[in-house]
């Protein structure tokens, strides 16, 4: 009907090259209408002036464009409405009131009862706003009646309702929730940067939000009239009260974050079940009665300062205890960690090999990825000659999906899978972690090698490192530490890459993140905007943790010596590729500024999830691996040119892979959650040699005790439960059994929820399934999901 917006409409043609413009028309009509309304009354002098304009405009904007001219028609249309609503209603704002209600609510409820294409929360959250709108007049007759109560107390006696949920939210803010993540993994939490001890966060928390919900408050409270002050007395209790609900009875089951609190898996954040839509709602009405009633009587507010008290004393005292573990854990820290001020002038060999005995070296990568490898292999030509003789096992599994629940069969075999270890209830679980632990070292020890254990996971749950009590019987086994160790080696050899200040980025989001758990369900996800929590992103290295691990592969090389007399086994554990973060160049090295012009590359792999998302990034993943594996292959080649790479056996392995998209699993109905459980597994034999090749054979990372030990002089016995290997070998099924987090058992955080448990669950609590699977594992059908629960 109008061709172009931008000219005059020239709807009626009168013939040849004339037209009337119609809507100019249509406008000066609806303006004459809705001038004869509001001027009905009037004068005829200010008629006359008003029609007169009228008419002017009409000629003046007769050739303006079509489309402005509809903007300018609904405009009237709508002073035509109000002067009609304005000339016979008695009450012109309340219907104005009513028919805007209406509308919204009608549409709400259609939309609630149709579906259409939106989800069910957002159908919900536009019903409640229709709700609120319609209920706008009442709230605001009711406000004023509230702000003059005159409470029983006298006005000293409502301090109390500020001061203690002020004193609440500062020790639920800055105290309980931060320490209470924090203690979860003091190690992690310690060095970075320029702060050592993870209790400064805890504190410089805790001081700004005694400032946020104490210092300022009491400012207000005292510079304010009676109104805000009833005002104030009103807020906080119900501020309290609800953060209170919603950091722990609203509270999601968050799973792993980086020490930049950053969720490994942010689509928890999406819940949108009536439990986290509506009962919050009520949960706030609830909290504001309550309020309003200590407010308004003298007895109530008695008690309900008492419960004030009684809340705070719980959380300071819950708080406390867990800054006790922070600290203690700090502690036994501090005592073996290098310092992060003076880098060694020096790197001193730790990993001793022989060139004339067998040496056995298993590799264990954390999380590593076994997808990628094909993609390495076509984008790193050096690796056909640095990765010789190596096999490549992709059709491989894991028992689980974490370190705690499946790394126990990697390092001791079939008997340590979960199902094995549930039969054993009668011993802790970390107490089976560390015999597992021990099983390899113990065989080869036994056997007369020379054994090398670095970074072993977990040992006695007591913190993710340095906890070496469980090798103390075994004095020649040379254990240590080497997460961190060479970092400030390696900063001060990249000091242009690395100018950053990551602790300070701590800081900031252990507050935020504390703030997102206290917040409503329905706003947490827009709060964590993607980890940033509307805090200016610092430029950081994802944190010291991965430089803590990168620099020991990196230093691989000057860390290998070839003096040892005996054959010799290593065990070697890293996190690289567990740290997800971009990097920079050909050779995937970490640097602060990463841009496009130098993020490194993906090869032929095409991520799904990129960076800029709150989800967990593919792109991320892909460099992490990248930069282990050709680290390791610089370390290969060393070997090779020292002439003690055909005496070694070398098994690369992690203990779980990651959900994500992989091309391996992309097209499975479960492909990420499958993802989770295909972990990386190579393994180069005794004078193997040619190009790296690919063994579709069906295996899973307890295989790695076979692998290690096939054709050594090594006993096939525990030597702690005197039963035989290879009697619990058995791939016909194999039973997977994802981490899971109920309201009373935590299985992803195991140093502070396992160490005092014995079974792992073996059910589905969570919305993860348990798998059976067998044969090929690309094969969707040979997925089968299972109850579990046989022996929990």
């Amino acid at each position: 009907m109008l061709a172009d917006l931008g000219r005059p409409d020239g709807l009626v043609s009168l013939g040849g090259n004339l037209s009337v413009n119609v809507l100019p028309v249509i406008m000066t009509a609806i303006n004459l209408v809705s001038g004869a309304v509001y001027t009905r009354n009037a004068p005829a002098k200010e008629k006359i002036q008003l029609y007169a304009m009228t008419l002017l405009f009409l000629v003046i904007l007769y050739n303006s464009p079509s489309g402005l001219v509809c903007y300018w028609i609904l405009n009237n249309l709508f002073s035509l409405a109000k002067n009609v609503v304005s000339a016979h209603a008695k009450h012109p704002r309340r219907l104005g009131h009513a028919a805007v209600s209406v509308l919204l609510l009608s549409a709400a409820l259609y939309l609630l009862v149709s579906g259409g294409t939106f989800s069910l929360a957002k159908r919900l959250l536009l019903l409640g706003f229709a709700a609120a709108v319609a209920l706008l007049p009442a709230v605001f007759r009711l406000l004023p009646r509230v702000l003059r109560v005159q409470p029983a107390l006298p006005e000293s006696g409502r301090l109390p309702l500020i001061v203690l949920p002020g004193l609440g939210l500062a020790l639920l803010c800055g105290f309980l929730l931060p320490s209470s993540v924090i203690a979860t993994s003091p190690a992690e939490f310690s060095f970075i940067g320029s702060i050592a001890s993870p209790m400064s966060y805890i504190w410089s928390s805790l001081s700004v939000c005694a400032g946020l919900f104490l210092f300022w408050p009491l400012c207000v409270y005292r510079l304010s009239g009676a109104k805000l002050r009833s005002a104030l007395s009103l807020i906080m209790p119900c501020l309290f009260l609800m953060a209170l609900a919603d950091a722990y009875l609203f509270r999601f089951r968050y799973g792993l974050l980086s020490v930049f609190f950053k969720l490994n898996d942010a689509s928890v954040l999406d819940a949108r079940s009536a439990f986290y839509t509506l009962l919050p709602l009520l949960a706030f009405v609830l909290a504001a009665a309550l309020s309003y009633v200590a407010l308004r009587l003298d007895r109530a507010a008695v008690y309900v300062a008492l419960l004030f008290v009684s809340l705070c004393m719980a959380e300071a005292a819950v708080g406390i205890g867990k800054a006790r573990v922070v600290a203690f854990s700090y502690g036994k820290l501090a005592q073996s960690h290098v310092s992060a001020q003076k880098a060694p002038e020096s790197v001193d060999v730790v990993y001793e090999l022989s060139r004339t005995q067998k040496n056995v070296v298993v590799l264990f990568l954390d999380r590593a990825i076994s997808s990628f490898f094909p993609y390495f292999l076509e984008q790193f030509p050096q690796f056909s000659e640095q990765y010789k003789g190596f096999v490549f096992y992709p059709n491989t599994l894991s028992y689980s999906n974490n370190t705690p629940k499946a790394s126990p069969a990697m390092m001791g075999g079939y008997e340590y899978t979960p199902e094995n270890e549930n039969r054993r209830p009668g011993e802790l679980l970390k107490d089976k972690h560390d015999e597992a632990m021990l099983v390899m070292p113990r065989l080869f020890h036994d056997a007369g090698f020379e054994v090398t254990v670095t970074d072993p996971p977990l040992p006695s749950y007591s913190s993710w490192q340095h906890d070496y009590t469980l090798f103390a019987p075994y004095p020649d086994m040379h254990v240590s530490t080497q997460w961190g160790a060479l970092t400030p080696l390696y900063k001060a050899s990249h000091e242009g890459q690395l100018l950053y200040d990551a602790a300070n980025s701590v800081r900031k989001k252990a507050l935020g993140f504390a703030f997102m758990q206290a917040l409503p369900p329905l706003l947490r996800k827009t709060f964590y905007q993607g980890g940033g929590y509307f805090r200016e992103e610092a430029k950081a290295l994802g944190e010291d943790t991965f430089l803590n691990n990168y620099t020991q592969l990196f230093y691989l090389p000057e860390l290998t010596g070839f003096d040892a007399e005996r054959p010799t086994y290593t065990f070697i554990a890293n996190d690289t590729t567990h740290t997800y973060q971009l990097l920079a160049g050909d050779d995937y090295h970490p640097e602060v500024d990463i841009t496009e012009a130098n993020v490194s590359g993906t090869g032929s792999y095409r991520w799904k999830n990129s960076s800029d998302t709150e989800f967990q990034n593919d792109r991320a993943a892909y460099h992490v691996n990248a930069a282990a594996l050709l680290q390791v292959g610089k370390w290969l080649a060393f070997l090779q040119d020292n002439g003690v790479y055909d005496n070694t056996r070398i098994i690369i392995v992690a203990d779980h892979g990651f959900d994500m998209y992989t091309p391996a699993f992309g097209e499975m109905e479960d492909g990420f959650d499958h993802a989770r459980y295909n972990p990386l597994l190579m393994v180069k034999d005794f004078d193997a040699g040619g190009a790296p090749r690919t063994d579709a054979s069906f295996m899973t990372n307890a295989d790695t005790l076979f692998l290690a030990t096939e054709g050594l002089p090594v006993s096939g016995t525990n030597p702690f439960t005197h039963r035989r290997f290879e009697d619990f070998r058995d791939k016909t099924q194999v039973n997977i059994y994802p981490v899971q987090v109920s309201a009373d058992y935590n299985e992803i955080n195991a140093p502070a929820y396992l160490a005092d448990k014995s079974l792992w669950y073996l059910d589905t609590v969570t919305s993860s399934p348990c798998w059976s699977v067998h044969d090929n594992i690309f094969e969707s059908g040979n997925w089968i999901k299972i109850q579990g629960g046989e022996t929990r």
